[in-house]
C-alpha cells in the first residue's frame, strides 16, 4: 500500500500539524500553546502513535 493512501497518513499529518502550529501577531512569532504545552504534548504523542500505525500498515502490505 502506498503511504499517502493509507488511512492513517491524514491523521498523522494533522496531528503533527497541530502540534507543531504558530502564531503570528504584534509581537512575533509564538508556539499556538506556549500557555498550555501539555496539548502539544498530547498531539505530539497521537502523531507518534498514528505514524507508527502507518509505517505498521504499509509494512505489512508490502509483505503480502
Amino acid at each position: 500500500m502506498n503511504v499517502t493512501r493509507s488511512p492513517f497518513f491524514l491523521s498523522t499529518v494533522l496531528f503533527l500539524g497541530g502540534a507543531l502550529s504558530f502564531q503570528f501577531d504584534d509581537s512575533g512569532v509564538a508556539w499556538s500553546w506556549s500557555g498550555r504545552a501539555w496539548i502539544g504534548a498530547v498531539l505530539l504523542l497521537c502523531s507518534g502513535v498514528f505514524a507508527i500505525l502507518l509505517f505498521r500498515s504499509t509494512r505489512r502490505s508490502a509483505r503480502a
